[in-house]
């Protein structure tokens, strides 16, 4: 669908753009296995993702399938980052590729329907990826039960964009939805004392949920 909606020499520019950014990465992740290596010589690879998201986002007027095509690029750079071998790159933290080298909140400009909707669905999808990769550390987070977070906690979700604001709404559904779960979340599960058990932050339980059950609690 987004290439039938895009001139065929942009959609290749694009992809060809999307593959650039990988091989970079790739880069980076060999450069793991010399004797030289030294983490802050790859910053400058792994800030393009970043980068090249902002001016994507900014003119996502003119561009907003270019936007929505760099979506499966994110995800993809981000799932090498959490690669246990890749640790020492430092790609593998939880507010992901948009926010490295980014140092404060911004705002969608323009506050379009399509940027809200493109950083609705990636957050999405990041969600159901730290999901699937957080049991391979901690096994036992896989069975966890609400209102403990078994994905990102919601504040790491579209970092470093600024989402409080008229024009996103209806146009977040998932962003909404984990927003309800968070402000009318019931406090007694987070109370309850429980050292050593499964079921409680404290004692085991702080090993598997560690800052995610923490950070979430905040929010609120």
């Amino acid at each position: 669908m987004i290439r039938n909606s895009l001139p065929l020499s942009k959609f290749r520019r694009v992809v060809q753009a999307n593959e650039v950014l990988l091989e970079y990465l790739e880069s980076a992740v060999q450069s793991l296995r010399e004797s030289f290596f030294y983490a802050l010589d790859c910053q400058g690879p792994l800030k393009l993702f970043a980068e090249v998201a902002m001016v994507r986002i900014d003119k996502v007027g003119r561009l907003k399938r270019v936007v929505r095509l760099f979506e499966d690029t994110l995800l993809e750079a981000e799932t090498i980052g959490l690669a246990l071998e890749h640790e020492k790159l430092g790609f593998n933290l939880p507010h992901g590729p948009l926010s490295l080298g980014v140092g404060s909140a911004r705002n969608v400009k323009p506050p379009l329907r399509s940027s809200f909707l493109f950083l609705d669905d990636l957050a999405r999808a990041r969600d159901e990826m730290c999901q699937k990769h957080r049991p391979t550390i901690h096994p036992a987070s896989a069975a966890l039960e609400p209102p403990w977070p078994r994905g990102l906690p919601i504040q790491y979700l579209t970092r470093p964009f600024n989402l409080t604001v008229e024009e996103a709404n209806n146009h977040m559904l998932f962003i909404a939805a984990r927003d309800v779960s968070v402000v009318l979340l019931e406090q007694t599960p987070y109370l309850v004392s429980g050292a050593g058990s499964d079921a409680s932050p404290n004692g085991g339980e702080q090993s598997i949920v560690g800052f995610w059950v923490v950070n979430e609690a905040e929010v609120d």
